[in-house]
């Protein structure tokens, strides 16, 4: 199981976090003058040494605590902060309820913050979470975020569905004491060179036409995704397996509203068991096990931007052949 890292005293470095084994860290935005806020030159040390970055804002343990106005200000702070360094605006931000939440009342109040902080962020797709195994079911359920980080703190030792799960102590990495959390998703929200990965038409296509349409072939240039994807053509065992999570995806996709969150929220099963699908081909045939991880890597980040916007106008009624 990969590990992030969180801190807030100093900047242990990005080659230093790497040489500790960690896949990177989530750092907090909104106060470019604090020392415990990211900078631009950190983001390019972590995109330089190849390892994830993901954004949180805190000002205190109860901004949540403001409701929904805090929340606009708060995340449009976080946001402004996080366009000026270059981060990516279709990465969400975490948005921290780093207090015990306990009545109905209070609980109200946190899925305000939420719903606030998601109008400034750009949608709830973009929209995450920190907080305990309560806080994240009750925003998950109210439809205010997309993405969740469980700390184990007010837990109360219970578990729930999450991206990151915060475990209890700490570590130095470079000189600076961190939390360590652990990866439960693929993508947790960071961003670590997504411009080298291929549109959302071009990944569609890599699903749509190569593993439902059986006859194609690609002909001439042989990259990696065009082997992977040759591959899930001809790999009829798994070909049912995604076609029946790609169905799936599509009749979850016409059973929501037309809000970008809810539709996100929908499908994130469906995604997962895409994923697993097309990471069990067999290993025979041209595509090494790299490659087929290079396949999963770029459906993982693609299918993560504006896959609200593009899965129902692009996953149905794809050529069924080459021509």
């Amino acid at each position: 199981m990969n590990q992030v890292l969180d801190y807030s005293a100093g900047f242990p470095g990005a080659g230093a976090i790497k040489s500790a084994g960690y896949a990177g860290a989530v750092r907090y935005i909104g106060f470019p003058d604090r020392r415990k806020c990211t900078t631009r030159d950190e983001l390019d040390d972590f995109s330089a040494n190849q390892i994830g970055m993901a954004l949180v804002f805190e000002n205190s343990t109860t901004d949540w605590r403001g409701g929904f106005g805090t929340g606009q200000v708060s995340a449009r702070r976080a946001r402004d902060h996080a366009n000026a360094i270059g981060f990516p605006a279709d990465r969400p931000i975490y948005m921290a309820v780093d207090q015990d939440v306990v009545r109905d009342g209070e609980f109200a109040t946190m899925v305000e913050y939420l719903r606030g902080a998601s109008t400034s962020l750009g949608g709830v797709h973009v929209t995450g979470v920190y907080g305990e195994a309560d806080v994240i079911d009750r925003a998950r359920d109210a439809g205010v975020a997309a993405w969740f980080w469980q700390t184990a703190a007010w837990s109360r030792g219970r578990r729930t569905s999450a991206h990151l799960f915060q475990r209890v102590g700490t570590v130095n990495v470079g000189g600076v004491g961190c939390d360590i959390n652990d990866v439960l998703q693929e993508d947790w929200g960071q961003h670590n060179a997504e411009d080298d990965m291929p549109s959302v038409q071009e990944i569609v296509e890599a699903i749509k036409w190569q593993v439902l349409a059986g006859d194609w072939r690609f002909e001439g240039n042989r990259n990696p995704m065009d082997m992977a994807a040759q591959s899930v053509a001809t790999g009829f065992a798994i070909q049912s397996k995604v076609e029946a999570a790609l169905a799936k995806l599509d009749a979850l996709t016409a059973t929501v509203s037309d809000d970008e969150g809810k539709v996100l929220a929908a499908v994130t099963g469906s995604r997962s068991e895409i994923l697993a699908a097309v990471a069990a081909i067999p290993a025979s045939g041209k595509p090494t096990d790299e490659q087929i991880q290079d396949l999963v890597l770029r459906l993982r980040e693609g299918l993560g931007q504006e896959l609200a916007e593009e899965v129902g106008r692009r996953l149905v009624g794809a050529p069924q052949n080459g021509g």
